[in-house]
């Protein structure tokens, strides 16, 4: 039962870092969000557009949908990527991103 509870604990404090890229394959000049959670729309606000959204800190055995949206209100979705076994998504638009977020599949 103790072990059951440790591991709840340890799935509560892990949180994946959503970093928004000026380069087009997760490279370049960045801004990020730390420490994020699911089923949550995340953005900049600087009215900048991003080429794409890298997605960092992934538990190796979570299975995330990550979300790249064109508008800044995480509605219209341009990029879906479903990922498992990896620490790390990135998504890639020629659209260009305005806001992110990742939920389970």
């Amino acid at each position: 039962m103790q072990l059951l509870h440790l591991l709840g604990l340890a799935a509560a404090v892990t949180a994946i870092d959503i970093r928004f890229f000026e380069g087009g394959n997760c490279d370049g000049n960045w801004k990020v969000h730390t420490n994020t959670n699911p089923n949550t729309c995340y953005r900049q606000g600087d009215g900048v557009r991003y080429q794409s959204i890298g997605f960092f800190g992934v538990p190796f055995d979570w299975r995330v949908e990550a979300r790249g949206y064109n508008d800044g209100n995480c509605g219209t979705e341009t990029v879906v990527e479903r990922a498992s076994n990896t620490n790390f998504i990135c998504l890639r638009t020629s659209n260009n991103f305005a806001s992110a977020g990742y939920g389970f599949w």
